[in-house]
């Protein structure tokens, strides 16, 4: 697993615990992944 992958889990763990809530929503995720700084810098790409 990466460092980001990393990151990404325990912040989407932490979130989890501390909401109560086993299964997020999508938005809800990507809440979470703009809490820990990304944000949309390139064009939009194919997905693989």
């Amino acid at each position: 697993m990466t460092e980001q992958q990393w990151e990404f889990l325990e912040a989407m763990t932490e979130y989890k615990q501390l909401n109560k809530r086993p299964f997020p929503t999508w938005s809800e995720v990507l809440d979470v992944i703009i809490a820990i700084g990304y944000r949309k810098v390139a064009e939009p790409s194919d997905i693989e």
